[in-house]
C-alpha cells in the first residue's frame, strides 16, 4: 500500500506522461461498430439485474487483442463495472477505484484518506481476520496492493486460475471494503504507526521532497495544498506516539470515528468504478459481480464525483507563478525545472486531441539541433523531460526537468536563457507545422495501437479502472492512447501558456548553503532568488527560498534579444515503418490480419523443451539461437540480444569503471543517431555487465537491422576516436568528461539510498566472492580516469579475446538472424579471438560459516561470537533516522539443492512472505518496510532472506524479533493444516507455470535460459527450468512433511548465514556502532569483511564446496 508519487519529470520518449508510483493489472480488428443499444439481463444466481451499457463488438482494439469486454451497470446500485473475459489467462485480476484521494482529507487530519485505504485491509465483517484478504490471495498465488493520489485510491488485486472459485471468493472479500469494514480500534492504533513509519522512510527523498514542497507554495485554499501522506501526529489530530494511545493521553484523539465517517460519505457506488478479468464468460463474470459488489450502497441523490474546486486557483498569479526558488537537496543532483500552469488534461477536448502530446514531443526532442542536443554538447547538461508532472480535474502542471552538470550548475542563467530561446521557436511556429507533428504523432499512436500486446492483467485492471471515470468504457482502450483530429484553439490556448509569469523556476544545488548570508552567492545572475530569506517547508524539511521573477528577467526570457542559431525543430521522422508483413515459420509471408483468430492458436508455454529456439554455432565461440513466433504472437516486431562475454569487463574496478563510462557515452552518442528511431518504435538498449557487454535491439522488424548496424557501427568509430583523441576539447571530450562526472556523483549518492538497500548491498559484498565495493569505484574517479584510456579498455572489451551469444525471435527467420550476427561479427572480428575454458569469468558465492565455524574463525568462544555473522554501517546521513536489517540463512548452491530442493525452497519463502508480513508489520509494526523472500547470490547460492526497516527499532532489536518469528513460523508450519500446504504449492506451481502474455515475455524466458552459458559455456541447457521445478511440488508425496525436514535441516540447529545491520545516522545510532566494533563475529568495515570472506569455502559450478 502506497501513497501515490507524482513527479515532475517525465520522460520524453513516452506519448503521454503517466505518474510514477514509487515503491512501495476478433478476426477484424481496430475498426469501432456502432455500439450495442442497452440491454437488461436477469443474474439467474441471485435474481439481481444488471443493465449491458457497451457489449464486446462496441469495443475497439488492438490486432491481437483476444479478450471479450462488456461494461455493466449493477441494477440495485448502479455501480459501474468493466468485464474483461480471457479463457487463456493464468492471472485473474481486479481493481476498483475510487473518485477520492487526500484532496478530501478534512482538515483536522492530514493523510486521512490514505491512513483510510490501509484500514480497509485489516478486516471486515464477514472477514473479521487482519490478514484474511491477504492470506486468500497468497494460498491462491496472488498478491494485492493500493495506492493513494490526490483525488483517487485504488485497490487491486491478482490470482492464478487453479482454483475455479478463486475469483469469486476474492471478489467477494474485496467488496467487503465497500460494505462492512470494521475499523477496529487494536487496527487502528498500530496502523497509525505503519502510516507514521511509511512518512519516515521518505523524509530524506528528493523527489517527495519537491513534491510536497509544491504543494506548501501553492494556494493554501486549494486541496491540492494539502499534506497526503500523514503522520502519527497529524492523524490523531495532535497526538503523541510516545505517550502511547492518542485517546487514552489526553493528546490528541483517536482517528477511527473520522475513519468511519470519511468510508460513509466517499465508498459508495457512485464514487467507484470496477474491472475485472477473468477466465469465466462475460455472462459468468457479470453473474460474479453482481453477486459480490450488489450489496454497495447506492450513491447519495444528485451526488457528483469530484471535478475540481470552484473559485480557487491552484497557482495564482502574482504570488505563486513567475517564481524563482531555489531548493537545496539531500542527494548531490543538480537541476533546474521548469513548470507551467496549463489547463487541465482531464477535460474534455484535451482528453481527445491532447495537447500536451505535441508540445511533449518538441519540448523534451533530443534528435539533432535541440535544446538537448546543444546543451549536452555544450556540457552543460545530461538529459531533458518534458511532459505533464501533476495532473488534476482543474489544473495541469506541464515540467521540463534538466538534469545539470557542474558546469551547468554554475551556468544556469545560460541553460534557462536557452531554453526560453528554444521555446521561442517552438512558439513562433505556424499553426500548420503544428498540424503536421499532430499528424505523425496521430499516425505513430494508431500503429502502437493496433499492434500493442496484451499486458499483465493486474496494471490492465488498476489503470482501466481508473479509465472508467474518464472515456466511456467503449472507449477504455483507444481514450488514453490515440489522438482524435487537430484543435487549433485549444492548442493555441495551451501554447500560450508558456510563458515565464506563468512558470515556477526551481533550481536544485547542493552547494546551495541556507547558513550562508543570502546576498552572498548568486546576486549577479538574471534568474536567482538571492537576498531572499531561507525557509524551511514543515513536513519533508527541504531548505528553499524563492522570489518573483525580475520585471528584467520575465521580459528577457519571454522575448529572448537573440535566438541561438544552432536550434532546428524536428524533421518527418524518417524511421516509420511502412510494411508489417509477418515471417511464416515456413519462410512465407502473410499479413498480420490473416494470421490473428479470436483464440490463439498455440499455448505460449506449450512444450518449451520439445520446441526451444533454435541454436547455430557461426564459429566455436559464437552460437546463435532463433525462433519465428508467427504463430504465437503474429505482430511485425523481433527482439535481438547480443552478448560478448570477456574476462576483461570486470576484472578490477579501474576497468569496470572505464567501461561503465564508455557505456554512458555510447548512450548519448547514439541518441544523435538513433532518437526518431526510438519515437518511431525501434529500442535499443546496450550495458555493461559483469560478464561483458550487452546490445539489445527491439521494435519493427523490417528496420531493426539498420538499428543494430548504427549501434555497431557507432560502438567501433567510438572507440577509434576515443583511443586517438588529443588534448584539443571536442564534443566527444565534453560528453566523455559529463559522463565520468555523472558516474562518480550516482556512485557518492549510493551511499543515500535507503538503509534497507544498503543493507541488501552489504550481504551481496560479504555472499560472494567476486565483488567490487563502492568504495573501490569512487577511489578510481578521485584517482581520474581519461579517454583514451577508456578507449584502449573498450577495444580489448569487444575486440579482445570474446565469446558470443545471441538470439533473435519474434518476426525472424534463419537468414535473418544470420545477418544480424553478422552485423556484430563484420565489425568485432569475433571469430579470430576465441576464449579459452579457462579464461571465461567465474563468480562464486560464498559459503557462510555455522557457529561453531564462526568461533573458530575469529578464535572466540561460541556463546561470545556473534551469530550469525554480522556486518555492520552507519547510515551517511546524519539525518537518516530510520536503521534497517537483511537477515540471511543459506540453505545451499542451485547445483547442490537440486529441482526438488529449489522447489520447497521456493514454496517455505513463498509462505513466509505472508507470514513475516502479518506477524513483523501487521502485528508488531515494526516498520512499513517488512519481507522475506527467497534470497540468490551469484554463483549459485539460494536461501531464505528478511528485511525490515524501521524508525523505532535498533538492528539488534530488529534481529531479535526476526528470530523470533523465525520459530514462530516454524511451529506454523509444524501446524499447518494439510490442505493449506496443498493450497500454497498449487499457487507456487501456478506461478512458476504463469503463461507469457507478450513477445518480450517469451523472449526474457529464452534469454533468461542462454544467459547461463556467459559463465559456463559447455553447460547444457535447460528450457523447461521452472517446469521442472512446479513438478518436483506437484509430485512430492508428502509436501507438509518435507517442507519441514528441509526447514529443520537448513535453517535450525547448525545452520548457515548472516546479517547485515545499518543504524541511523543519528548519534545514538554512532555510539551503539562503536560501541560494538571490535566484536567477535561483527565485521565494521569493508577491509575486515575482505580479509574475512578470502576464509570461507566457495560453492563452484558443480554446487559443492571448494576451498
Amino acid at each position: 500500500m502506497q501513497i501515490l508519487l507524482v513527479l515532475l519529470a517525465v520522460a520524453t520518449c513516452e506519448a503521454f506522461a503517466t505518474p510514477v508510483r514509487p515503491g512501495f493489472g476478433k478476426i477484424t480488428r481496430f475498426s469501432s461498430t456502432s455500439a450495442k443499444s442497452s440491454t437488461t439481463s436477469t443474474d439467474t444466481t441471485t435474481n439481481t439485474n444488471y443493465e449491458i451499457i457497451s457489449d464486446d463488438e462496441s469495443f475497439k482494439r488492438p490486432l491481437l487483442d483476444a479478450r471479450s469486454y462488456r461494461h455493466i451497470k449493477i441494477g440495485s446500485n448502479d455501480l459501474e463495472v468493466l468485464l474483461v473475459s480471457h479463457p487463456e489467462t493464468d492471472i485473474e485480476s481486479a481493481s476498483t477505484h475510487v473518485k477520492c484521494g487526500h484532496f478530501m482529507d478534512p482538515v483536522s487530519r492530514p493523510g486521512l484518506a490514505h491512513f483510510h485505504e490501509h484500514m480497509l485491509f485489516l478486516g471486515t465483517e464477514k472477514y473479521p481476520g487482519e490478514d484474511d484478504y491477504e492470506a486468500y490471495l497468497a494460498e491462491n498465488g496472488g498478491m494485492s496492493n493500493a495506492y493513494t493520489d490526490m483525488e483517487d485510491t485504488n485497490y487491486y488485486f491478482s490470482l492464478n486460475t487453479k482454483n475455479p472459485d478463486g475469483l469469486k471468493n476474492a471478489l467477494d472479500r474485496l467488496s467487503r471494503f465497500f460494505i462492512d469494514p470494521l475499523f477496529t480500534p487494536g487496527a487502528v492504533e498500530r496502523e497509525l504507526l505503519a502510516v507514521d513509519s511509511e512518512f519516515y522512510n521518505s523524509v530524506n527523498d528528493d523527489n517527495w521532497r519537491s513534491f510536497q514542497l509544491m504543494k506548501h507554495t501553492s494556494n493554501q485554499k486549494h486541496p491540492f495544498s494539502k499534506f497526503g501522506c500523514g503522520n502519527y501526529k497529524t492523524l490523531t489530530n495532535g497526538g503523541d506516539k510516545n505517550l502511547g494511545e492518542a485517546s487514552k493521553n489526553g493528546v490528541g484523539s483517536n482517528p477511527r470515528d473520522a475513519l468511519k465517517k470519511f468510508w460513509e460519505e466517499q465508498y459508495h457506488a457512485g464514487n467507484v468504478r470496477l474491472v475485472v478479468v477473468g477466465k469465466n464468460s462475460l455472462d459468468e463474470l457479470s453473474e460474479m459481480v453482481t453477486e459480490t459488489f450488489s450489496e454497495v450502497r447506492p450513491a447519495p441523490k444528485n451526488f457528483e464525483p469530484y471535478s475540481g474546486t470552484p473559485g480557487e486557483k491552484v497557482f495564482p498569479e502574482g504570488t505563486s507563478l513567475g517564481l524563482i526558488r531555489e531548493v537545496r537537496p539531500v542527494k548531490d543532483r543538480r537541476s533546474i525545472k521548469i513548470s507551467f500552469d496549463i489547463p487541465s488534461c482531464k477535460t474534455e477536448g484535451s482528453r481527445e486531441s491532447k495537447p500536451h502530446r505535441i508540445l511533449s514531443h518538441l519540448i523534451g526532442y533530443e534528435g539533432p539541433g535541440s535544446f538537448h542536443d546543444v546543451m549536452v554538447g555544450e556540457g552543460f547538461v545530461r538529459g531533458v523531460s518534458a511532459g505533464i508532472g501533476i495532473d488534476g480535474s482543474d489544473f495541469s502542471l506541464f515540467t521540463i526537468s534538466i538534469s545539470l552538470t557542474e558546469k551547468g550548475s554554475a551556468s544556469t542563467d545560460t541553460v534557462i536563457e536557452s531554453f526560453f530561446q528554444w521555446l521561442a521557436l517552438i512558439k513562433s511556429t505556424p499553426l500548420e507545422l503544428f498540424e503536421e507533428y499532430h499528424e505523425e504523432q496521430q499516425s505513430l499512436a494508431n500503429m502502437f495501437f493496433k499492434f500493442s500486446e496484451n499486458g499483465d492483467p493486474t496494471s490492465f485492471a488498476s489503470s482501466s479502472a481508473e479509465v472508467l471515470f474518464k472515456y466511456p468504457a467503449s472507449e477504455l482502450l483507444t481514450g488514453p492512447s490515440l489522438l482524435k483530429e487537430f484543435n487549433p484553439a485549444l492548442f493555441s490556448t495551451y501554447l500560450s501558456r508558456f510563458d515565464p509569469s506563468n512558470s515556477i523556476v526551481t533550481i536544485s544545488d547542493p552547494s546551495l548553503d541556507p547558513e550562508l548570508p543570502s546576498d552572498k552567492y548568486n546576486v549577479d545572475k538574471l534568474v536567482t532568488a538571492a537576498g531572499q530569506k531561507w525557509d524551511v517547508e514543515p513536513w519533508y524539511r527541504a531548505p528553499y527560498r524563492q522570489a518573483l521573477l525580475s520585471a528584467e528577467a520575465k521580459a528577457k526570457l519571454a522575448d529572448p534579444p537573440k535566438m541561438d542559431g544552432r536550434f532546428k525543430l524536428p524533421a518527418k521522422n524518417p524511421f516509420i515503418p511502412d510494411s508489417f508483413s509477418i515471417v511464416k515459420a515456413d519462410g512465407t509471408r502473410a499479413e498480420p490480419e490473416e494470421l490473428v483468430t479470436k483464440t490463439p492458436p498455440i499455448n505460449p508455454n506449450e512444450s518449451r523443451a520439445e520446441n526451444p529456439p533454435k541454436q547455430r554455432n557461426i564459429h566455436p565461440n559464437v552460437r546463435l539461437f532463433y525462433k519465428n513466433m508467427a504463430k504465437t504472437y503474429p505482430t511485425p516486431k523481433a527482439v535481438s540480444y547480443v552478448h560478448l562475454t570477456s574476462p576483461e569487463t570486470y576484472s578490477s574496478p579501474r576497468t569496470m569503471t572505464l567501461m561503465r563510462i564508455f557505456e554512458r557515452v555510447l548512450r548519448e552518442d547514439l541518441n544523435t543517431y538513433s532518437y526518431d528511431a526510438s519515437l518511431a518504435g525501434l529500442n535499443y538498449n546496450v550495458a555493461c555487465h559483469p560478464t561483458g557487454f550487452r546490445i539489445v535491439v527491439s521494435g519493427w522488424s523490417e528496420k531493426l537491422d539498420e538499428l543494430l548496424e548504427t549501434v555497431v557501427g557507432r560502438i567501433k568509430t567510438l572507440i577509434d576516436d576515443m583511443i586517438n583523441h588529443d588534448d584539443t576539447p571536442t564534443p566527444l571530450s565534453r560528453s566523455y568528461e559529463t559522463q565520468a562526472e555523472g558516474l562518480r556523483i550516482e556512485t557518492k549518492n549510493f551511499g543515500l539510498d535507503p538503509p534497507y538497500e544498503i543493507a541488501n548491498y552489504n550481504s551481496r559484498y560479504l555472499l560472494e566472492d567476486r565483488v567490487w565495493h563502492v568504495d573501490e569505484y569512487e577511489e578510481v574517479m578521485k584517482d581520474g580516469v581519461g579517454i583514451n584510456e577508456c578507449g584502449k579498455v573498450a577495444k580489448e572489451c569487444f575486440m579482445g579475446k570474446l565469446n558470443v551469444n545471441s538470439l533473435y525471435m519474434g518476426n525472424v527467420d534463419e537468414a535473418g538472424a544470420e545477418k544480424m550476427i553478422n552485423i556484430v561479427e563484420k565489425d568485432f572480428k569475433l571469430s579470430q579471438n576465441q576464449l579459452e575454458s579457462d579464461e571465461f569469468p567465474q563468480f562464486y558465492s560464498l559459503q557462510m560459516p555455522t557457529k561453531s565455524e564462526a568461533a573458530e574463525l575469529f578464535a572466540s568462544d561460541e556463546s561470545e561470537v556473534a551469530f550469525p555473522m554480522v556486518v555492520q554501517e552507519m547510515a551517511k546521513s546524519t539525518d537518516e533516522s530510520n536503521s534497517a536489517i537483511e537477515y540471511n540463512l543459506q540453505a545451499g548452491s542451485e547445483a547442490d539443492l537440486g529441482f526438488d530442493g529449489v522447489a520447497i525452497l521456493e514454496l517455505i519463502c513463498h509462505m513466509a512472505y505472508t507470514s513475516a508480513y502479518n506477524q513483523l508489520r501487521t502485528k508488531e509494526q515494526l516498520g512499513y518496510i517488512v519481507s522475506a523472500y527467497l534470497r540468490k547470490t551469484q554463483g549459485g547460492g539460494m536461501g531464505l532472506g528478511v528485511t525490515v526497516q524501521s524508525q523505532e527499532k535498533t538492528p539488534p532489536e530488529l534481529q531479535e524479533r526476526i528470530e523470533k518469528w523465525l520459530s514462530l513460523f516454524r511451529q506454523e508450519l509444524e501446524e499447518m493444516d494439510e490442505d493449506r500446504v496443498k493450497a500454497e504449492g498449487a499457487a507456487v506451481v501456478a506461478q512458476l507455470t504463469e503463461k507469457d502474455m507478450k513477445l518480450s515475455h517469451s523472449v526474457g524466458r529464452a534469454w533468461g535460459e542462454i544467459s547461463t552459458l556467459e559463465t559456463h559455456p559447455d553447460k547444457a541447457l535447460c528450457w523447461d527450468r521452472l517446469e521442472r521445478i512446479a513438478d518436483a511440488i506437484r509430485k512430492e508425496p508428502d509436501l507438509k512433511k518435507k517442507i519441514v525436514e528441509k526447514w529443520d535441516e537448513w535453517f535450525c540447529g547448525d545452520s548457515r548465514g548472516m546479517v547485515a545491520w545499518i543504524w541511523e545516522g543519528g548519534e545514538e545510532g554512532k555510539q551503539e556502532f562503536e560501541k560494538r566494533k571490535g566484536a567477535a563475529g561483527i565485521l565494521s568495515s569493508r577491509e575486515e569483511v575482505f580479509e574475512t570472506k578470502q576464509k570461507f569455502a566457495k560453492y563452484d559450478n558443480d554446487g559443492l564446496v571448494v576451498n
